[in-house]
C-alpha cells in the first residue's frame, strides 16, 4: 500500500507522529519562543518541553506566576507593601507595612481597633456608667451609694418615697414623693401611664392620689390621712406607689412613712369677762368657731386651774389680799392651744379679817383691840379690814361689828 502519509516517523495509520517542543531557557520546565517538531521516536534534545507556557522566560518560575519582585529583580525578596510601597529589606510587619511596629498597642487589629466587652474585635457593645457590658444604665448602678445595685434595692418602680405634712393646714394632708420609675422617660410617648398612691388602712390598701408620668425626676401628689399626729396618737401612716407602665406594673420596693400635723391653733377666745359675786367670781367668754375645737382652759395667775368645754366657768376657790388674773385658752382636738385672751383682774379684800390670812373669827377681834390701843401699827390692809364701818377710824364699834360677823357668819 502507499498509505504511509510520514514515511520519515514510524505511525499508525492515519494518525500524526510528530509532536510540537518549545525551548526551556530558563530550565524552569515551561517553554516559550519558536516551536519544532519530534518524531515520536525521536530523542528529543535537552531543554526541549512539549508546553509554550513560559511567560517570564528569562526567570525561572511556576506556572503562570511572576518570578520578578516590585524592583525587577528575577526571584528576588523585595516586595509591596499594604501602601503598594516596595519594600527592599522584605521587612513587613504583620499589618503588611514594610518596616512598620505592628498593630498597637491596646489594640486588636491593624485599624487600631480594640476589644468590645463582649471581647469582639473593633465590636460596638460597651461598658454602661454602672461598669456593666451593654447594660442599661440603670441595674448595676448604686444611685444612693449604699452598696445595693438599683435593681436589688428598687426593681423598676418608684422609690425613695417621702411623706411631708403639708404646712400650715389644719391637718388631714401630706404630700408624697418619690423618684420615677426607671420606665419613665419620653420613649416611646408615655401618655396613658400612672403613678398611684395606696395608703395602708390596715387591712386593706386605698388608692388615695395619682399622677401622669411627665418623665420628671421627683413626683409630688397630696393625699388624705385617716388621722393627725397629737398628744395622744402620732399619727403615722405608711404609702406605697404603683407605676403602671407600657412594660409592666411596678410596685415600689419599700414603703414610706410619715404623719399630718394640725399646725394652725384656734383664735383666741373673744369678749372675756368676768364678775364677783357672793363669795365667787364668775368667767364668760364668746363661742370659738373653729371646727375642730375641743375645749377651753382656764388659767389663774398663769397657771391652769381647769378645762371647759362651755363658755363660762365659776372660780369658788377665791384667794383674798392678793391679785388674782385670770386668761383664758381654746384647744383643738389636736392639741393646738391659742394665745391666752384679755386678762381680767381681782383684788379681794375679806371686811374682817384683820390678820389677813381669809377667814375671820376671834383672832381677828384680837389684832383690832390692838390696833385700838396702839399696840401695833396696822398696814393699809389690815386698817382696810378692820375699819369695818368704814369711817377711817378704828374704834370699839368696829370690835362689835367683827364679833357680829363671827357670830353670823
Amino acid at each position: 500500500n502507499d498509505n504511509d502519509q510520514y514515511p520519515d516517523c514510524p505511525n499508525d495509520y492515519d494518525e500524526n507522529p510528530y509532536n510540537l517542543y518549545w525551548y526551556d531557557q530558563d530550565n524552569d520546565g515551561l517553554g516559550a519562543g519558536e516551536s519544532t517538531t519530534y518524531c515520536d521516536s525521536d530523542v528529543v534534545p535537552e531543554n526541549w518541553v512539549g508546553n509554550d507556557n513560559d511567560q517570564y522566560p528569562d526567570c525561572p518560575n511556576d506556572y503562570d506566576e511572576n518570578p520578578y519582585d516590585c524592583n525587577g529583580i528575577c526571584n528576588g525578596s523585595s516586595v509591596l507593601d499594604y501602601y503598594e510601597e516596595c519594600c527592599d529589606d522584605a521587612v513587613i510587619d504583620e499589618c503588611g507595612v514594610c518596616n512598620g511596629d505592628g498593630i498597637e498597642d491596646g489594640a486588636c487589629d491593624c485599624n487600631g481597633n480594640v476589644f468590645d466587652c463582649e471581647g469582639t474585635c473593633g465590636g460596638n457593645t460597651i461598658l454602661d456608667q454602672c461598669g456593666e457590658c451593654d447594660g442599661n444604665g440603670y441595674d448595676q448602678c448604686d444611685n444612693d451609694e449604699n452598696g445595693i445595685s438599683n435593681l436589688d434595692q428598687w426593681g423598676y418602680g418608684a422609690h425613695s418615697i417621702n411623706v411631708l405634712d403639708v404646712p400650715n393646714d389644719q391637718g388631714g394632708r401630706v404630700y408624697i414623693s418619690f423618684s420615677n420609675s426607671f420606665y419613665d422617660d419620653t420613649q416611646p410617648i408615655r401618655d396613658t401611664e400612672l403613678y398611684h398612691v395606696q395608703r395602708n388602712d390596715s387591712d386593706f390598701w386605698v388608692t388615695v392620689g395619682s399622677s401622669p408620668t411627665l418623665s420628671d425626676s421627683i413626683y409630688f401628689v397630696e393625699v388624705s390621712t385617716l388621722s393627725d399626729s397629737s398628744s395622744t396618737s402620732n399619727g403615722v401612716t405608711e404609702f406605697r406607689v404603683i407605676a403602671t407602665m407600657n412594660e409592666g406594673t411596678f410596685i415600689s420596693y419599700h414603703s414610706g412613712y410619715g404623719y399630718s400635723v394640725d399646725n394652725i391653733i384656734p383664735l383666741a377666745p373673744q369678749n372675756f369677762t368676768s364678775s364677783y359675786m357672793d363669795s365667787l367670781i364668775q368667767l364668760n367668754w364668746n363661742p370659738n368657731i373653729e371646727e375642730d375645737l375641743q375645749h377651753y382652759i382656764i388659767y389663774k395667775n398663769n397657771l391652769p386651774i381647769n378645762i371647759t368645754s362651755t363658755t363660762n366657768y365659776i372660780d369658788y376657790d377665791l384667794i383674798y389680799w392678793e391679785d388674782l388674773n385670770y386668761n383664758i385658752s381654746a384647744v383643738d382636738i389636736n392639741g393646738n392651744e391659742s394665745f391666752l385672751s384679755n386678762t381680767s383682774s381681782f383684788n379681794l379684800s375679806l371686811v374682817g379679817d384683820g390678820n389677813l390670812d381669809s377667814e375671820v373669827n376671834v383672832l381677828d377681834a384680837v389684832i383690832t383691840i390692838e390696833i385700838i390701843f396702839g399696840y401695833i401699827e396696822p398696814s393699809d390692809n389690815e386698817f382696810f379690814a378692820t375699819d369695818i364701818d368704814e369711817n377711817n377710824i378704828i374704834n370699839i364699834h368696829d370690835i362689835i361689828l367683827i364679833i357680829d360677823i363671827i357670830l353670823n357668819n
